[in-house]
């Protein structure tokens, strides 16, 4: 298999392997899918050009999943800099959406420390770069950049903002079908209706998560 060919292959498996925990909770397995994809990755040597930057394209991805996997085995030392070894690779490969998704994981690293003007600058970043782009994969991450924003601002008691924002997530994600995102944001946006004091909507809203949930592990989007 020549060198495109095994990128690829590294990337199939990075998407089998993360869908595949959401069904089954496996997180080590998980990281072990992830594992392998890196071993794929870095024994690939001497490349240069677009392939050399497909490469780190893919790596980068594939450092920033295994970061959030460490985090769901309660492994969170080094997560900081594993996010910014992520960033730089994606940098180097000048992939804007891969930039973009590498700013949204160091971003909430970030969040996750207090330090919040820092990981702010990551989040604004990514909604000023990427609001008015046409690309399907650049609307998810600003759609889960405004998510982040929203809990944020529910973590301040600013229940209204927040709500507009997860409702502008809500949007986005509708857009492009993509239904994990869709049922995280409908799971906070019942939560701030609670808030609220609207029971019913918050109700609807829970219904909604589950749907899009159920629908994302069907359909993998």
């Amino acid at each position: 298999m020549d060198a495109k060919g095994v990128i690829a292959q590294a990337e199939e498996m990075i998407e089998n392997a993360l869908w595949e925990s959401l069904e089954t909770e496996n997180w080590e397995q998980e990281l072990a899918g992830y594992q392998k994809a890196t071993e794929l990755l870095t024994s690939l040597k001497g490349l240069s050009g677009a392939i050399e930057l497909e490469r780190k394209r893919v790596l980068s991805y594939c450092l920033m999943r295994i970061d959030e996997a460490l985090v769901k085995l309660e492994r969170e030392e080094g997560a900081i800099r594993r996010a910014e070894e992520s960033l730089e690779l994606a940098i180097q490969s000048g992939d804007k959406v891969q930039i973009a998704r590498s700013k949204l994981a160091l971003g909430i690293r970030l969040l996750n420390e207090g330090k919040l003007p820092a990981a702010e600058s990551h989040f604004g970043d990514i909604i000023t770069e990427g609001q008015d782009s046409e690309d399907e994969d650049m609307k998810q991450v600003v759609g889960w950049a405004f998510l982040v924003r929203a809990n944020i601002l529910k973590g301040k008691s600013l229940y209204d903002q927040a709500l507009y924002i997860a409702e502008t997530a809500a949007g986005l994600l509708a857009g492009i079908k993509n239904y994990a995102g869709l049922a995280q944001t409908y799971s906070l946006i019942a939560k701030l209706q609670m808030d609220l004091g609207n029971p019913g909507a918050s109700e609807d809203a829970s219904e909604a998560s589950e749907a899009y949930a159920k629908k994302a592990k069907e359909l993998r989007q």
